[in-house]
């Protein structure tokens, strides 16, 4: 179970940081 919870953060980090270039390039 720790191993899929430490994934699934590893995917959010990588989401946060595509939404947050995203934001950014778009000025907000």
């Amino acid at each position: 179970a720790a191993a899929e919870a430490n994934c699934l953060v590893k995917l959010l980090l990588k989401f946060v940081k595509k939404l947050k270039i995203s934001c950014a390039k778009q000025g907000l």
